[in-house]
């Protein structure tokens, strides 16, 4: 039985600026920060805040005293404290992530990103899962299986929590495509965007398009926005971003596939706007959208298909608030609240037998 917050405190190191977790698990988490602070000489901790590969380091040293260490891979300072932790960590199951997305294979041939690729997957992640990992968060039933083999480690290391669509006293909004002149469609993101099937889908048609896009990949979207398809934004702030996916009629969700979590945090935007969703049908959105119940899913590069839905969608405004409500309502199942209630359990039931030592 696990024993509740108030009657026992256990022995995690967290990085809140790996992961906005620990601030929720207070009870459970000693942030790093404030012991970076304590524990740490000035010039290390000035080194720390200027350098990952010091904050990372730093971080290993700070977790030889605890029982476990709760992080994720998104960030260089995890990078760096896997790596110490890889070649010299002692044999110890004590690592718990939340939202342990895999970084993908680079795409480019270029050899050096390859060799550093191969690096880090065989020689430090691998290494360190396979000596390191109690439990594993994934944001995909497809990963449990997909990581299980990569890193042949049981399957039940890996635990399937979806991905939060709204809050649960979120009310049902219906979008405001209603009172606009020119109905928009939107596409956004910042990973594994498909800019140029969205882009062909978009020839030829009526479309009000509007993309939202990152710094990152401005240049290519303007490339492909030659012919003036759309309006471009970049890296608007998340409250506008809000406003423009609830006054579009159709949202454009389209992703390449990456065979990892990718589009969740969108996809919770456009359900809480009460805008209906096309996207792309990829691995990392598996178990999200219920294809014709609340949106509609098309092959990924598949241009025509998109097309065709986009426009299914623009010509059927009852049609559009039936997919958006249908979204809205089932995620109920899937708000916030229940989702910190499962990682709260998962990392309880992790940890509460200890450290399991080889």
């Amino acid at each position: 039985m696990i024993q509740s917050r108030s009657t026992r405190r256990l022995p995690i190191l967290a990085d809140a600026t790996d992961t906005w977790y620990a601030y929720h698990f207070r009870d459970l988490c000693d942030l790093f920060e404030p012991l970076l602070l304590k524990n740490f000489s000035p010039w290390a901790i000035w080194f720390a805040s200027r350098f990952a590969f010091v904050r990372g380091y730093l971080f290993f040293l700070t977790a030889q005293r605890y029982s476990f260490v709760l992080t994720t891979t998104a960030t260089k300072a995890a990078k760096t404290y896997l790596f110490f932790e890889a070649l010299l960590g002692k044999p110890c199951k004590r690592l718990i992530f939340v939202e342990f997305i895999q970084q993908r294979k680079p795409n480019s041939q270029t050899i050096f990103k390859s060799l550093v690729y191969h690096i880090w997957l065989n020689w430090i992640l691998k290494r360190v899962l396979k000596k390191s990992l109690l439990i594993a968060h994934v944001l995909t039933e497809s990963e449990r299986s997909q990581n299980s083999e990569l890193f042949e480690i049981p399957k039940e290391r890996f635990v399937f929590i979806p991905w939060p669509k709204r809050l649960r006293d979120d009310t049902w909004s219906e979008g405001t495509t209603a009172t606009l002149v020119e109905p928009y469609v939107v596409s956004s993101g910042r990973e594994a965007c498909d800019w140029e099937t969205i882009f062909k889908a978009a020839e030829g048609q009526d479309w009000h398009l509007r993309v939202i896009c990152s710094r990152r990949d401005l240049p290519r979207v303007r490339r492909l926005n030659a012919k003036g398809l759309a309006d471009i934004l970049c890296e608007i702030p998340r409250e506008d971003h809000e406003r423009e996916v609830q006054r579009s009629a159709v949202y454009v969700l389209s992703l390449l596939e990456r065979e990892r979590s990718s589009g969740h945090v969108r996809i919770s935007d456009v359900t809480r706007a009460g805008t209906p969703i096309v996207a792309t049908a990829v691995k990392g959105i598996e178990g999200y959208i219920d294809n014709g119940e609340t949106g509609l899913l098309v092959p990924p590069g598949d241009a025509l298909l998109l097309r065709a839905a986009v426009n299914r969608l623009l010509a059927d405004a009852p049609y559009r608030r039936i997919l958006a409500r249908n979204a809205f309502d089932q995620a109920a199942k899937h708000t916030r609240e229940i989702y910190m209630e499962k990682i709260d359990l998962l990392i309880r039931n992790a940890v509460q037998v200890g450290p399991v030592r080889d």
